[in-house]
This record gives C-alpha cells, sequence and structure tokens, in this order.
C-alpha cells in the first residue's frame, strides 16, 4: 500500500521526462553531490569523535563510523554514495526519473542527516544552497517557481550579516595583507557597501515582469559569484552559480508543474523556516562575530576576518599537567570557541584522569585588537547553551580585556608572523575613506537594514499571498 504522499511525489517526478528545464536542475544539483563527496572523501564527516552540533551535544551516542585512522568503514560509505550517485545518473541517461529521484532523495537525506545531526564540522554556507534547492526540486511544487524563490531567499539572506563594520567599513579586507582583490584599498568601503546593495536588491528584480531589469540583476550577480572566485575559489560555485544560471537562464525550458493548494503551503513554510534560521543570531545583543555563538544557523559568508590564540593547561589525578596551545591566524577560519570547549568538555568526561582544564582564549576581528573573550579557572565546571547566556563567555568586550594586537593576514595562509600573531601595538590603520566613514557606520548600519526590510515587505508577502490565493507569481510585480 502506498500513502497518497508517495503517490505525489512518484507522479511529480515522473514529469521531469516532459521537463527539459527540471533535468537541466537535476544535474546541476547531481554535480553539488559530487563536489560534496569529493570533499567528504578526504574528511572525517560524521565520524567517532566530530564536533557535535551545541543543539544535540550527544551525538556521540549516534556517531556510529570510526574515523578513518581507526577503519575503513568510512570510506565504505562513501563508495556506497558514489554508487547510488551512479545509479542516480544511469537512471537519468535512461530517462527512469522515479529511480533517479529515489537515489538523489536517499543521497539528500544522507547529506541532511550529517550536517545537521552528526557534525558541526560541515561549511554551513554551501549546504543551506544546495539542501535547500535540493527540498525544492525533490518535494516542492510548482518546482520551476519554488526554485527560484528558495535561490531568492537565499541570496537576500545573505545580506544580513553583513551590517557590520566587517562590510560597511570594509575592514575584513582591508585588513588583509593583499587587500580585496583587484581593488584600491582606498575603494574597498565602496566595493562592500555596493555588495549589500546588490545582495538586498537584485535577488528580488529575478523576478521582476522588466525584461531589462531581470537581466540587469543576472549579469550583475553573475559578475559578482565569478568576482568571489578569487577569494574562495571554484567549490562554492558549484552551489551558487551553476544553479543561480540554470534556474534563471533556462527557465522557459519547461513548464510549470501543478500544485494544490495544500502543496504550495509547504513553500510558504519552507520559505519561512529559512527566514526563521537566520533570525537567532539577530536576538544577540552582542556581537556574535566574536562568540560565533550562532553563526551555522545562516548563510554567513565572510562574517569577519578572524585571528585567534587558545591556550589550555590540563591537570591530572596524578598530578601532572600539559599544556595545549592553538593559534590560528587565517582570515578563513572563523575561530568559533565552541570548538575548542566542546573537544576539552569531552576530555573532562571521558578521560577520568583529566581533574581540571584551565583556558583563555584571545580574538581578534577585521584587524582590531585581540580581547580575551573567555578566562576560566575550570572548563569542566561549564555548559554552553546555543540560544542562552553563557556567562563564561565575554561576547562585548572593552578596552580592559585587550591583550595585543594583530598584522595583517591572508585568507587560508597563516600569517608571515605565525606562530606569533599577538603584538603590543597596533600596525593596522584604517584609510582615510575608512576613517571617515567610521562614525556613521551604525547610521548606516540601520539603512541597510531598513532597506533590507523595505525589500523583504514589499515583496515577500505579496508573492506568498499569491501562493494562497492559488496565482504563481513567476515573475513578481
Amino acid at each position: 500500500m502506498k500513502f497518497p504522499i508517495f503517490l505525489k511525489l512518484q507522479e511529480s517526478w515522473e514529469k521531469i521526462d516532459e521537463n527539459p528545464f527540471l533535468q537541466l536542475i537535476f544535474w546541476v544539483l547531481w554535480f553539488g553531490f559530487f563536489v560534496s563527496f569529493y570533499t567528504w572523501s578526504y574528511k572525517d564527516y560524521g565520524t567517532a569523535g566530530n564536533v557535535c552540533w551545541p543543539y544535540f551535544q550527544d551525538c556521540h551516542l549516534i556517531q556510529f563510523i570510526p574515523s578513518r585512522r581507526d577503519s575503513y568503514a568510512y570510506i565504505g560509505v562513501i563508495i556506497l554514495l558514489a554508487f547510488i550517485m551512479i545509479t542516480s545518473a544511469w537512471s537519468a541517461l535512461r530517462k527512469d526519473w522515479v529511480k533517479a529521484m529515489a537515489s538523489i532523495t536517499v543521497l539528500f537525506f544522507t547529506k541532511l542527516f550529517t550536517f545537521t545531526l552528526l557534525t558541526y564540522s560541515i561549511p554551513a554556507n554551501f549546504e543551506y544552497f544546495h539542501l535547500g534547492l535540493l527540498v525544492a526540486f525533490l518535494f516542492l511544487r510548482p518546482k520551476v517557481f519554488a526554485l527560484k524563490l528558495t535561490m531568492v531567499v537565499l541570496l537576500f539572506l545573505s545580506a544580513t550579516m553583513k551590517f557590520h563594520d566587517s562590510w560597511i567599513l570594509g575592514t575584513y579586507f582591508s585588513s588583509l595583507k593583499l587587500g580585496l582583490p583587484f581593488i584600491p584599498d582606498l575603494l574597498i568601503p565602496v566595493a562592500t557597501n555596493a555588495v549589500i546593495f546588490l545582495e538586498i536588491v537584485c535577488p528580488w528584480l529575478l523576478l521582476s515582469k522588466n525584461s531589462r531589469l531581470k537581466w540587469i540583476s543576472i549579469c550583475s550577480l553573475t559578475i559578482f559569484f565569478i568576482y568571489s572566485i578569487s577569494l574562495v575559489g571554484m567549490h562554492y560555485q558549484a552551489f551558487t552559480l551553476l544553479p543561480f544560471l540554470a534556474i534563471f537562464l533556462f527557465d522557459d525550458l519547461g513548464n510549470e508543474t501543478n500544485s494544490s493548494s495544500s502543496e504550495r503551503s509547504v513553500i510558504i513554510g519552507f520559505i519561512s523556516l529559512l527566514f526563521l534560521l537566520h533570525l537567532p543570531k539577530h536576538l544577540i545583543t552582542e556581537d556574535s562575530r566574536y562568540s560565533l555563538q550562532t553563526y551555522k544557523l545562516g548563510v554567513w559568508m565572510f562574517d569577519s576576518n578572524h585571528q585567534c590564540v587558545s591556550d589550555a593547561k590540563y591537570f591530572y589525578r596524578d598530578g601532572t599537567t600539559s599544556n595545549h596551545r592553538t593559534v590560528s591566524s587565517r582570515a578563513m577560519n572563523r575561530c568559533g570557541p565552541y570548538f575548542w570547549w566542546y573537544g576539552m568538555r569531552r576530555s573532562c568526561e571521558d578521560n577520568e584522569q583529566v581533574k581540571q582544564i584551565s583556558w583563555t582564549f584571545d580574538h581578534s576581528i577585521n584587524g582590531g585588537p585581540f580581547y580575551r573573550i573567555i578566562s576560566l579557572d575550570d572548563i569542566c565546571e561549564t555548559e554552553y547553551s546555543l540560544f542562552g547566556t553563557n556567562d563564561w563567555l565575554n561576547s562585548k568586550p572593552e578596552a580592559s580585556s585587550v591583550v595585543g594586537y594583530p598584522k595583517k593576514n591572508y585568507p587560508y595562509e597563516n600569517s608571515d608572523s605565525h606562530p606569533h600573531i599577538v603584538f603590543d601595538s597596533p600596525s593596522i590603520e584604517l584609510s582615510i575613506f575608512q576613517a571617515w566613514l567610521k562614525p556613521y557606520s551604525h547610521i548606516i548600519s540601520w539603512a541597510w537594514v531598513i532597506l533590507w526590510w523595505i525589500f523583504a515587505l514589499a515583496y515577500l508577502p505579496k508573492i506568498l499571498w499569491g501562493l494562497i490565493r492559488s496565482r504563481i507569481p513567476y515573475k513578481a510585480q
């Protein structure tokens, strides 16, 4: 006996044979799995010992696969996933779309389970785009519009983490050794604020009835994605640029799928979920770029240029001690304190010889001072809350917490002075333009927030109301 929901899925999957656009999307999203699992094959994602999400800190109870150093089981899983990928591709080439989509669905749930429950180590920015578009492609109807709206919303939400000096002043990039690629240092704030404007305005113009506005948006975002290769490489483009071009350049190749009111309401629920996932970081009054308390809940690309130093001292029951120091001067390394906290907290629980662990953590963002945001006598006596207040974690550091200053660094490589990265005097200065903008940065931030809300309220309610009223707004008016 088949449940009605499975019959509807089967029906929608069978119709892909009549829709060249959805067939193209299939291959783009299939390629996303190839890129993901290629990376996984060199990592230990989801294996025993991985850091758990803060909302499920006991995930070690279901991490049933040993690490690569202990077993070939993990590689066996990767081989199995590759086999399912080949099965899916073979079925698609033979036009057996039900089997192809069923295989992709298995890969989707495997990836979703690993990302949300088994490990906190997978880069989240890629997953929101890939998994989000997969939800729209596999389960939502009308599919074409669901894919468009999902991409629009993800691009629009990516602007929310940029209402900060990192982007308003451009200090993320001016604190890099090489600055912003191909942009003079003096013009960095112009370029970074242009990106904020781009991500607020252009996503909605992708749905415009005005073909000129739509093409301006497509070209602008495409140029931005291609330019971003200079900092993020090609990996990210498999989850953003390729789906983006496929969705908005080839949408005329196929017809829209029919849908019921309940199916359209699922789209509304899914889009609402994407917005809710980005909400927690705005409810934390402190600067979450220091604590990174909720940074994986949402698209956090280039939130800040991070440098940090972690110093831990282990006290054992036999009277001995050991020191553990970790230094990161790579801008792209988020320096999330939770990663260190989780590993040491597990040592407190799993190693009976560990009596106490003292810990200090110094953190610098965007070329600013190193602040001592953590100073603990015993980490074993602490707990970590994802949404609540962690009294031992200083997310709003003041001048009294300054322990030194950084030098300019690189995105993916250690700085020239590594591992000595904390200095007695500052060496990174704002440009003339940045210094002029700085007193107004808070005002500019609020201006961007207001503009963001203007576009959100101008477009989203009308689009969602159109779904409720059975009108599929292929192009927002």
